[in-house]
């Protein structure tokens, strides 16, 4: 085989292989918008009100994007939920300090979490501040489960395949 055929067929391998990686890239983005699809949730503002639409995602989920003390972290809505939990990578990743043990009652059985505040958690325009928390610390995805706690102040309509939350001023 003469030395130009060689580098010709390694210029196919490099070209295959660069292919291959851009469209593993692409999939991995269309996955997580079907995980997610609130990356960005929109907000709305109006007389004495914001309110945020969520997408529900393939498993009926409402999964988005929030702010938790201004850094980003993915939160599952969870209505069955009394307070919000948060994973403990993203408690440590935040600072958040462990508080008193408690025993919970998960899917999962009991667990030990521990007591922690956080300062202001914001999903789109909607803020709520000052929120007591537990830090769970074998949460898997998502970061944070956002609990009753979080959603008992905000108005919640839920339509096809979509779910309106909005926050009276």
């Amino acid at each position: 085989m003469t030395e130009s055929r060689k580098i010709g067929r390694g210029m196919l391998w490099l070209a295959a292989l660069g292919l291959l990686g851009m469209l593993t890239l692409a999939f991995d983005r269309v996955l997580d918008h079907q995980q997610n699809p609130n990356s960005s949730p929109g907000s709305r503002t109006g007389a004495g009100f914001v309110e945020v639409a969520l997408a529900a995602n393939r498993q009926n989920h409402y999964v988005a994007s929030a702010l938790i003390n201004g850094q980003e972290a993915v939160v599952l809505l969870d209505t069955g939920a009394t307070q919000v939990a948060i994973s403990e990578p993203l408690a440590r990743r935040l600072g958040l300090p462990r508080g008193s043990p408690m025993q919970i009652a998960t899917a999962n059985g009991i667990a030990t979490a521990y007591s922690t505040r956080v300062t202001s958690i914001r999903l789109g325009q909607i803020e709520v501040r000052d929120v007591s928390a537990k830090i769970v610390p074998n949460m898997t995805a998502p970061d944070v489960l956002l609990g009753m706690n979080f959603l008992k102040d905000l108005e919640m309509t839920q339509r096809d395949g979509q779910l309106m939350l909005r926050q009276y001023q």
